[in-house]
């Protein structure tokens, strides 16, 4: 897979564009060992990195990514954040954390295991997070890019409770990936004036800027948002013996109900959104991009995810609009 595991292969993190062609972490070239310090953010390495945080939506808090076999199955109240792509630690998880361990096993934050799902709705609150599980993994179902500051609250104090970490000296990098609840909530909701480009990009440089005040040598790992707007046709399309619904009646397939921007009449709308939000995005990586003697950067990855190319159980088949354990690997490998 071309850039399967992008800045892991034993490249610069800040530069992002010299992925190595692997098909495992472990063909990925060992690095030779560092007889000092990192000078800068622009020379840091897979290695230097000991501290892993998060924040985002459902989809990165891992919510019902292992499916249901009945109507009454708890996994569809369950986040299962120890197989989350980008920050889960599960010793069978394929998550970015994990490929990090091919350079740095000692990595502090990721998270681990599951736990019953908390939804935001219209606001998040710290009382949602389980510490132990979390870690941290700051994300929290329903969120919205202006509940990052209520995420963002949470990692930056479990970061100070967490034994061997130094916040003021060890190098850390903290994911971003949130915008498809933002999405959905720009179809006439009590929030659509909250889901503007420019409201979205304001509430992730606002995050940003907090990052860059309270957590030194941080690097931010900004992923894009991408077009929410294709699980619908690829539900409809190819989901028909696989997502969940009442009655063999398409209509109830569950993400018609969890997204307000589900008729076609809404999806080309929902696609130039994602695209302003993405410019937002690239306009705040270049802002705070590496510099010469800096100890602070933010990169920004494009989703490179085309979901109507999916296999229909990348999804789970509770809803066909959250990614499966599939969906979530495939997802670290292009990450």
């Amino acid at each position: 897979m071309k850039s399967g595991f992008l800045v892991l292969c034993g490249l610069v993190l800040t530069s992002g564009v010299f992925g190595a062609s692997v098909t495992s972490i472990s063909n990925c070239p060992a690095l030779t060992a560092r007889t000092s310090p990192p000078k800068d953010i622009t020379d840091l390495r897979p290695d230097d990195i000991k501290v892993l945080g998060a924040l985002g939506d459902s989809i990165m808090a891992g919510y019902v990514m292992m499916g249901v076999s009945s109507s009454l199955d708890p996994n569809a109240l369950v986040e299962f954040r120890g197989q989350s792509y980008a920050i889960g630690a599960d010793s069978d998880a394929i998550t970015l954390a994990n490929f990090m361990n091919h350079y740095q096993p000692a990595k502090k934050g990721p998270s681990v295991g599951s736990h019953l799902a908390t939804t935001c709705n219209n606001s998040c609150s710290q009382s949602q997070y389980r510490p132990d599980k979390d870690v941290l993994n700051g994300a929290l179902s329903g969120a919205m890019a202006f509940n990052l500051e209520v995420e963002l609250g949470y990692v930056l104090s479990r970061m100070k409770s967490i034994s061997g970490v130094d916040v003021e000296n060890d190098w850390k990098m903290i994911t971003l990936q949130i915008g498809s609840n933002d999405q959905c909530a720009s179809c006439n909701t009590t929030n659509s004036d909250k889901v503007t480009a420019e409201q979205y990009g304001a509430s992730v440089e606002a995050a940003v800027k907090s990052i860059q005040s309270q957590s030194p040598k941080t690097i931010v790992n900004i992923i894009g948002a991408f077009n929410v707007s294709q699980v619908f046709p690829l539900s409809q399309q190819s989901g028909l013996k696989y997502c969940r619904m009442s009655n063999n009646d398409p209509s109830t397939i569950k993400n018609l109900k969890e997204c307000a921007c589900s008729a076609d009449k809404n999806h080309k709308a929902m696609d130039d959104l994602a695209a302003a939000y993405n410019q937002q995005l690239i306009s705040i990586a270049d802002k705070y991009k590496a510099q010469p003697n800096g100890t602070f950067a933010v990169i920004y990855r494009p989703a490179n995810i085309n979901i109507m190319s999916f296999p229909i159980d990348a999804l789970s088949n509770y809803d066909c609009f959250h990614p499966s354990q599939k969906g979530h690997q495939w997802m670290a490998k292009v990450k």
